[in-house]
């Protein structure tokens, strides 16, 4: 589904039974990529924004993330041998995958890339905290360690801060920290299990999803915090 970010009635894009996730815009707003089961398996298709039939993009991957420049996507990538990590491939290209991560680059499972507004870095979650590595492969450092709960990075503008989604302190709620590593601020009070943030690209909103029965998302204004 779309919604405009003022409100009003969402216009549904898919309508496979298969569970269609976490979507990704293409920079210049003509389509998403998102994650599928359909056909069985896991992967990743395209769809215009207006909707329409959905095409197969990368098979045996989840998690897509769009590059900056809509020229590559980064993705968790399904190994035959059961790994987790992460991947990039040109869209021009997209079965000419790059593996980034090893088994040495953060615990168990390495998933949802992030891109950096500068298009040079990736962060993901893993079982032991938040990393970041550079999108053509080399070491990866840490930048949160608050174990197996943080997920879901997305970067503030100026690249500056990584935004993400944790239960430490007891509640699934937003944290933010500094994309250099440092101290973790907590953002919201995890009421609604608050999840899933995503940075507007002038870089004054926050657009996050909860649980709250039905299901919510907000836009909280990154200045006053106003939602």
């Amino acid at each position: 589904f779309v919604i405009n970010v003022g409100g009003g009635n969402p216009l549904r894009l898919t309508d496979d039974p298969a569970a269609d996730q976490y979507p990704s815009w293409y920079p210049d707003g003509s389509a998403l990529a998102f994650m599928s089961e359909r056909g069985g398996s896991t992967g990743i298709w395209k769809v215009a924004r207006l909707g329409g039939g959905a095409t197969l993009l990368v098979p045996n991957a989840a998690f897509p993330a769009i590059s900056p420049d809509g020229q590559r996507i980064a993705f968790t990538a399904l190994l035959p041998n059961g790994e987790m990590r992460i991947g990039v491939a040109p869209l021009s290209n997209p079965a000419d995958v790059t593996i980034l991560t090893r088994s040495t680059d953060g615990l168990w499972e390495h998933v949802t890339p992030a891109w950096g507004p500068d298009g040079e870095r990736i962060c993901y979650a893993t079982r032991s905290g938040l990393m970041i590595v550079s999108a053509s492969g080399g070491p990866v450092r840490r930048i949160a360690s608050g174990g197996r709960t943080d997920r879901n990075p997305a970067w503030s503008s100026d690249g500056e801060h990584v935004y993400f989604a944790s239960s430490r302190g007891g509640a699934m709620a937003l944290w933010r920290v500094s994309s250099r590593g440092g101290r973790e601020e907590r953002l919201t009070m995890g009421t609604g299990y608050e999840q899933d943030p995503t940075v507007s690209p002038d870089g004054s909103r926050l657009a996050y999803a909860t649980e709250t029965e039905p299901g919510a998302l907000f836009l909280r204004d990154i200045d006053t915090g106003r939602e």
